[in-house]
């Protein structure tokens, strides 16, 4: 499954094991286990030191 999330800055290391709720709010949601990785759909262009933003 794929999904997209908003994730902290330390947590956002490609391969990171992270914990998101997984549904939208004023629905049923659910705490999802997922790894970190890049989109598989888009080649990200951008030379950005996320740790400066």
């Amino acid at each position: 499954m794929i999904s997209l999330c908003v994730i902290d800055i330390p947590d956002s290391d490609i391969g990171n094991e992270v914990t998101v709720i997984w549904g939208s709010p004023g629905y049923p949601q659910k705490e999802i286990r997922a790894t970190v990785a890049k989109a598989p759909y888009k080649d990200d262009n951008r030379r950005v030191d996320r740790a400066s933003v």
